[in-house]
């Protein structure tokens, strides 16, 4: 009989918005502990995990049940993942938009909601329960690490909300403890062993090993800024206490903590989305098969789907942020306001790389979704705002090339993967 320990080191690749239900600094804020510090809570990681399981029997023999007849705990043991690095400036805030049913911006709906930035390392343990037979504890420790840890560190599975729009992927290390309680000499070690003391884990952390899941595909586009890129961020700050003169610009691409310049998921779904829609509405297909894909809410009914696509937030690099004082513009007659003067601060050219995950199997919508990528490989789709003005516009890096599953395509090799599907569609019809 052994007793299984996992110490799980938790570090945010992008944001994370996990609510308190809270509305005290926004209308979503993120759940902190005593100290006023952002952590996950073991409900969250242990939800996370039993979603993960498949089969309905093994969510029950591995993460419990509770039913009117019966209650039974998890024989696997979550705790909180504690912030081991935490700064006050790596929580902000970021504005959205209410969406109706089929993912259109509601006038006059903006809300906004509290993120833990990229960056953030927790720790967290899990803990196997020692009073099963030999065989169960085999069969945890094998879908801890060959199964759950593997899913949660490649991304297919995250934490929070909007988790298919870029927040909530983290990556994971860990270490290992067992302890066999029929040895003396073990069982010694085991009462003197405190899972909370650093001192208890003197060996390296390990990577779980690669995930792979044949169901989706991931593809990798390597683009690069062609202009500016306006995703505000307002300004509501008087400047530094030190500094009552230094100005503060109206509204600057939206950042991190430190300054990186950043495109949420968002920002991307919403774009593809909406090329998506004007695509079917000249090939003749129904509005469904974007709701299918890109998820939907009936807000009579609330019957909901939840994306089935998700796409990355991006970080820009290598470009240039500049400030820019000009005149508001009258929407009405397009002719400058008298006095009215704004200040942005945009960023201009640098490189990305957005990572979308989708389902194989989309058929026909799967090659809408090549001919969105080539549009935005070729400037044709804008991302952001000011995209009347040419902001938003990316290219395909300079001898990259994009990467689809194992596979690599140049853009006339995907357009011609495009073409032959059309084809044969029209031959079918």
């Amino acid at each position: 009989m052994n007793h299984v320990y996992y110490r799980l080191t938790l570090t945010l690749v992008s944001p994370a918005s996990i609510g308190s239900g809270l509305e005290e600094n926004t209308d979503c804020d993120i759940a902190l502990d005593s100290r006023k510090c952002p952590y996950i809570p073991g409900t969250a990681l242990a939800g996370l995990f039993r979603a993960l399981v498949g089969n309905e029997d093994d969510k029950k023999k591995f993460f419990g049940e509770i039913t009117p007849e019966r209650s039974v705990q998890s024989p696997i043991l979550v705790y909180d993942g504690k912030c081991v690095n935490f700064s006050k400036e790596k929580i902000s805030i970021r504005d959205s938009v209410a969406l109706d049913e089929h993912k259109t911006a509601i006038h006059n709906m903006k809300f906004d909601f509290e993120i833990a930035e990229t960056g953030l390392v927790f720790v967290a343990f899990i803990e196997i329960d020692k009073n099963h037979d030999d065989s169960f504890q085999v069969a945890a420790e094998r879908l801890i690490e060959g199964y759950l840890l593997p899913a949660v560190n490649s991304g297919a599975a995250r934490l929070g909300h909007k988790s298919t729009r870029g927040y909530g992927q983290i990556s994971v290390g860990y270490q290992k403890r067992s302890f066999d309680l029929s040895s003396a000499k073990t069982l010694n070690k085991w009462l003197d062993f405190n899972m909370f003391d650093e001192n208890s884990w003197k060996m390296n952390i390990e990577t779980p090993e690669p995930f792979k899941d044949d169901s989706v595909e991931i593809i990798t586009i390597p683009l690069k800024l062609r202009g500016g890129i306006s995703i505000r961020e307002y300004s509501t700050e008087a400047g530094p206490e030190e500094n009552k003169e230094e100005h503060m610009p109206d509204y600057k691409q939206l950042a991190l903590s430190d300054n990186r310049p950043v495109i949420p998921g968002t920002s991307w779904g919403g774009a593809f989305s909406g090329r998506m829609v004007n695509m079917l509405k000249h090939s003749g297909y129904g509005r469904e098969y974007v709701d299918d894909l890109f998820g939907y809410v009936t807000l009579q009914t609330s019957d909901a789907q939840k994306s089935r696509i998700s796409f990355s937030e991006t970080i820009l690099a290598n470009g240039v942020s500049k400030e820019i004082t000009r005149n508001s513009i009258d929407r009405f007659s397009g002719s400058t306001k008298h006095g009215a003067l704004y200040t942005e601060k945009a960023y201009y050219m640098g490189i990305t790389t957005l990572t979308i995950v989708m389902p194989r199997d989309l058929g026909i919508v799967k090659k809408l979704m090549y001919a969105c990528i080539l549009d935005l490989c070729r400037g044709y789709l804008a991302v952001g705002g000011l995209t009347s003005v040419g902001r938003g516009l990316f290219e395909l890096q300079e001898d990259q090339e994009i990467s689809i599953g194992e596979e690599k395509y140049t853009l006339e090799k995907l357009e011609g993967l495009v073409n032959e599907s059309v084809q044969s569609v029209e031959t079918q019809a």
